[in-house]
């Protein structure tokens, strides 16, 4: 996968975390996709992923 679009992606989701996923099947997808850049050989996309996955782990805790 492209490097910037990944990034970009990754930017965008954490502007974005006040007001999306509103629902909670699209928060449950985001996770699994997110911990899967998490894994990632390169360690700012690393980074940025872990930091999306806990606040996505952490809406669907408190939104059940």
């Amino acid at each position: 996968k492209e490097f910037m679009q990944i990034r970009n992606a990754l930017i965008v989701l954490n502007n974005v975390q006040s007001v999306f996923p509103v629902f909670r099947i699209i928060g449950e997808n985001l996770v699994m996709k997110v911990e899967e850049l998490s894994r990632d050989h390169r360690k700012d996309i690393t980074m940025m992923a872990e930091r999306c996955a806990d606040w996505l782990f952490l809406l669907l805790l408190t939104h059940r």
